[in-house]
């Protein structure tokens, strides 16, 4: 019985957790709860959490999911980083979580790299302010930088990753 409640509580949620196509946005799961789920299953797998704030009328937002949708992206992200997608319009409990990591610095698409214990080890707040989706020449080499920086991604997989924000 305790290995049934185990599978229920953690690892069923947590299995739509390790794929970016199956990002986590359950509306009846508060962001708090939705980040537990992200940081307990990054622990479990030896990654960091890909968190990502997004608003349903936002374009870069619906960009940047539909690049970290392929399966190239999936494959290479996949293999360090938990995706945690909150949507700001709809999840329960998502603005103080947003401000709890903006900083203030904030707008759509937002995202952080979290270390097991919900601390970011890196944001999309670059040089010029939030990144948001990296578009820009500037703005990709700054997000595969912070991937470079935190993770265990070769080089050729951050190019891969490069080339695939380049060509949206």
């Amino acid at each position: 019985m305790k290995n049934f409640l185990f599978l229920l509580l953690f690892a069923i949620p947590a299995y739509s957790l390790t794929s970016p196509s199956k990002t986590i946005m359950a509306r009846e799961d508060s962001a708090e709860v939705l980040l537990n789920n992200a940081l307990t299953q990054a622990k479990i797998e030896n990654k960091l959490v890909f968190l990502r704030f997004s608003e349903t009328w936002c374009s870069y937002c619906t960009r940047m999911q539909k690049i970290l949708d392929r399966p190239n992206m999936q494959r290479i992200l996949g293999k360090e980083l938990i995706d945690l997608k909150i949507d700001l319009t709809n999840t329960p409990g998502a603005r103080p979580i947003y401000k709890k990591y903006t900083h203030e610095v904030g707008g759509v698409p937002w995202f952080a790299f979290l270390d097991t214990a919900g601390a970011a080890a890196a944001t999309s707040v670059g040089p010029e302010g939030n990144i948001g989706c990296p578009a820009t020449d500037g703005e990709i080499t700054f997000f595969t930088g912070e991937l470079k920086r935190t993770t265990k991604l070769s080089d050729s997989e951050l190019e891969e990753v490069a080339y695939e924000f380049k060509h949206p």
